[in-house]
């Protein structure tokens, strides 16, 4: 079923409420939401495990992040996260392997995929892997649909130089200085609210998260 507009209606309602009495005084409508986030990402999940059978256990219980901030170390006090999101693997949210994100936002929902920020270990056999498979890796990301869908493997987390090991003029040298591996696709409300329109990334994603794992 798709997310209810009374979903989003909530979210942009705490974006301006950001308080601890507002989200108290509506609780029950937190509730509801969250209810009906959980219901369309288990719908989600049906559809995805028909091409990874690794989700075939998984539940959005599983996935779904809390949608209470971490406010300790940050200058934004807010104590809530104005939108819900999931991190869509196996294992769920807190596994470490490759998976798929969903964001619900009502100003700027997104989907995403990969592997972020991997441990000194993983990066490695990664980069090792894109290295020795350059040409296979590079058959995945301009496959044209891929393409199409989600541009260029993000670059926001890139060194200056070529990672130790790695010769300086190697072919897939930009791709061997990434530090997270991760692609993404902004979406209108209507397109993130299409169960099968984000099936479906998700299924041209999927080439790119069977590499990483």
């Amino acid at each position: 079923m798709p997310i209810h507009k009374n979903t989003i209606r909530f979210l942009i309602d705490l974006e301006s409420n950001n308080n601890r009495d507002w989200f108290n005084e509506n609780k029950s409508l937190y509730l509801t939401a969250i209810a009906d986030f959980n219901a369309y990402l288990d719908d989600l999940i049906i559809e995805i495990a028909k091409f990874d059978e690794s989700l075939i256990a998984v539940k959005a219980k599983d996935c779904v992040f809390r949608i209470y901030r971490d406010v300790r170390f940050s200058k934004d006090k807010s104590p809530y996260k104005p939108h819900f999101s999931a991190y869509i693997c196996g294992g769920g949210r807190k596994s470490n392997l490759p998976g798929y994100y969903f964001h619900l936002d009502p100003f700027q929902s997104f989907i995403a995929g990969g592997k972020y920020m991997p441990e000194a270990e993983e990066l490695l056999a990664i980069r090792t892997k894109i290295a020795d498979n350059f040409v296979s890796f590079q058959e995945i990301i301009n496959e044209p649909k891929f393409k199409a869908k989600f541009g260029e493997v993000s670059r926001d987390f890139s060194l200056k130089t070529a990672p130790k090991g790695f010769p300086k003029d190697h072919a897939a040298l930009e791709l061997l200085k990434l530090k997270s591996f991760t692609v993404s696709q902004k979406c209108s409300e209507k397109e993130i609210k299409n169960l099968e329109f984000v099936a479906e990334s998700f299924k041209t994603m999927k080439p790119l998260l069977d590499f990483l794992r």
